[in-house]
């Protein structure tokens, strides 16, 4: 095994161990009723309940409070440049951004479908990587459910929309955005946009 490997291989432990007291020094909770209703502007984009009907927007609903909190503020505070979001959190408190995460995360997430022309190697690459290019499996930090892991803030792709996570990973590769420590970064840099568009493919069917 290669030195490239190895610290692949060790950074989802990385990261789950320095997001730890990252949730700790936040110490919010969020009260999903108070959610619910400063999320009333985000309707037109992520619906009502957080599941978005165009795939231009991320599905919300389901996913883990601290990787959402974490998105709300870095986009909030200028972290995570994402066009569509300018200006729409401004003025709103760490609490408030807390609620809507709280709020989002308490919705049940829609079920993804599995275009069968990516099936196969989609779960290949799900839940083996491709050790020839030194990519790990994707099931390590995102869960061999596509839950995620909540409290490493590792996001769920069961039932987000392929395109979407297509978008996310491309983002990674062209450094338009940034992982905890470049790992999902680096990993990009290892996979084509076909097996980006197989494992996306795969990751949004998987569900409990």
């Amino acid at each position: 095994m290669n030195q490239s490997w190895r610290s692949i291989l060790l950074m989802p432990a990385l990261a789950l161990i320095a997001m730890v007291p990252v949730a700790a020094v936040w110490g919010l909770e969020g009260d999903p009723l108070a959610g619910r209703d400063a999320t009333a502007a985000c309707v037109a984009c992520h619906a009502v309940d957080g599941n978005s009907p165009s795939d231009a927007f991320p599905n919300l609903a389901g996913q883990g409070f601290l990787y959402l909190y974490r998105q709300l503020k870095d986009i909030r505070d200028g972290n995570r440049p994402v066009a569509e979001m300018e200006g729409q959190l401004d003025g709103l408190s760490d609490q408030q951004l807390a609620d809507m995460a709280a709020y989002y995360a308490s919705q049940s997430a829609q079920l993804g479908m599995v275009d069968e022309q990516w099936l196969a190697e989609g779960e290949r690459i799900y839940r083996r990587g491709l050790p020839e290019r030194s990519v790990p499996a994707c099931a390590g930090c995102h869960a061999p459910n596509g839950m995620g892991l909540a409290e490493a803030s590792f996001p769920r792709l069961g039932g987000q929309h392929p395109a979407y996570i297509v978008d996310q990973l491309l983002q990674y590769q062209n450094g338009e955005r940034q992982g905890p420590h470049g790992m999902m970064n680096q990993i990009t840099q290892l996979m084509s946009r076909s097996q980006m568009e197989a494992v996306a493919a795969y990751a949004s069917g998987l569900h409990d």
